[in-house]
């Protein structure tokens, strides 16, 4: 399979998607889960390399068995990447595609936005928690 490319005015729609809607989605779910620890936070950067390594990631995390607030936390991640990947077909992913072109395009951008939401979403949980006495 080739490589996908990313055209100007895609990752500019990106850039503006991270920056704007992810970027908010994010100070709303650190805001609500301030009990992740340093390593938690290391390991979603490191996996966020790609949509796949970042959902094999989160749904292992998820099926750890650990205390409600922890589990809350993986599940809401889940849902936003969820919620993350219906933006990006919406918003990215041209409709005249065939399946497999979709979910490619769909994995390739979702992967972009799904990197620049855990950059916010880490750096927003270090900052709150730092803050905190």
């Amino acid at each position: 399979m080739s490589e996908i490319q990313t055209t100007a005015a895609e990752a500019e729609k990106i850039r503006l998607l991270a920056d704007i809607e992810m970027y908010s989605r994010a100070v709303d779910l650190a805001g609500e889960q301030l009990v992740i620890s340093k390593n938690q936070i290391a390991g979603l950067r490191q996996f966020s390399r790609s949509w796949e390594e970042l959902t094999r990631f989160i749904g292992h995390q998820k099926g750890k068995d650990r205390d409600e607030v922890l589990q809350g936390f993986y599940t809401a991640l889940d849902t936003e990447l969820r919620d993350l990947r219906s933006i990006v077909q919406k918003k990215l992913v041209p409709d005249d595609l065939s399946r497999k072109e979709t979910r490619s395009r769909t994995d390739h951008f979702a992967g972009q936005l799904a990197h620049a939401f855990i950059q916010h979403l880490a750096a927003e949980i270090e900052w709150q928690q730092k803050r905190k006495p």
